[in-house]
């Protein structure tokens, strides 16, 4: 089956407090731990917030890479099709979760993100992100230390599609485990 992008009106993000955001993005989200308060403060200034409920679709695959997303409250939960048409469920994020860093590097997204649960994302447009790395050279350490986690993870995952049923399961229990 065909995905298309999906081209339907996106509302603005809701403005959410500079404060609250920059306090939430230091405190909460891993990603920016190491990265200079003052990169936060730029970055918490141009974001917003939105809301979607539960199996509502944040992005679809070929979709436009144009936001970043922090899950503020809430799961989500990224899919890629695979051979069979199928979906794949390939990683569960939760409060404090970056997804979209494909908007810092390509014109598109990957796989479709969808929320799981009732979330709120805060929502950091891709100007600001790519201003921010030029700005503060560490935020790009950190996102390419990102990448190179998510890259360990979807190894790990080609590794076990060739291992026997009992040791993925035990893998994906070991994961959650980890998760929440």
């Amino acid at each position: 089956m065909t995905s298309y992008p999906d081209l339907r009106f996106r509302p603005r993000p809701a403005p959410a407090s500079p404060a609250r955001t920059a306090e939430f993005l230091k405190t909460a989200v891993p990603l920016f731990r190491r990265v200079p308060p003052d990169a936060i403060r730029e970055l918490a200034r141009c974001a917003g917030e939105r809301r979607y409920a539960a199996g509502a679709c944040v992005c679809r695959p070929g979709a436009p890479a144009l936001e970043i997303w922090i899950v503020k409250e809430g799961r989500l939960t990224v899919n890629q099709c695979g051979w069979k048409g199928n979906r794949l469920s390939i990683e569960v994020m939760v409060c404090g979760d970056v997804s979209g860093l494909a908007a810092v590097a390509c014109r598109t997204y990957p796989g479709e993100v969808v929320a799981a649960r009732d979330t709120t994302l805060i929502v950091l447009p891709r100007q600001a992100v790519t201003r921010s790395i030029e700005r503060h050279p560490i935020l790009a350490r950190e996102i390419l230390y990102a990448y190179g986690q998510r890259l360990h993870y979807v190894e790990t995952l080609l590794y076990l599609s060739r291992e026997s049923a009992a040791k993925r399961i035990v893998a994906a229990l070991l994961y959650l485990y980890h998760k929440f």
